[in-house]
């Protein structure tokens, strides 16, 4: 079965095209190597029996909410996976430099049955 999560990381600062590309990059970085660390992906999920895990992130900037993370994770196993927000806010926290405005959402956006 397939649970399915949305978290956006409002970083609510807007930076120059330079600054952007700087800053996207860095978070990027960051979230690739704090989303694809196995351990990591085990406590966020409470050491679930994931049969796969995939997250797709975007950055944007959008004018004057600033810059913006959209991240979507997909989980199979043969249960329902639960993401721990806590877990996630701290490990996004300390992945990343501090931002002081930055706001962390997370929702359940799918919850399926039986993977093929």
């Amino acid at each position: 079965m397939r649970s399915t999560y949305y978290v956006a990381i409002n970083v609510n600062e807007v930076y120059s095209l330079a600054d952007y590309e700087v800053e996207s990059g860095l978070i990027t970085s960051a979230l690739s190597e704090l989303f694809t660390d196995k351990a990591t992906i085990g406590a966020l999920t409470r050491d679930a029996e994931l049969t796969t895990c995939n997250c797709e992130c975007e950055v944007t900037q959008e004018d004057e909410s600033g810059l913006r993370v959209k991240c979507v994770f997909d989980f199979d196993a043969e249960k329902r996976v639960t993401l721990d927000k806590g877990k996630l806010t701290s490990a996004i926290r300390s992945g990343l430099r501090p931002y002081p405005k930055m706001k962390i959402e997370k929702r359940q956006v799918a919850f399926e049955g039986p993977v093929d």
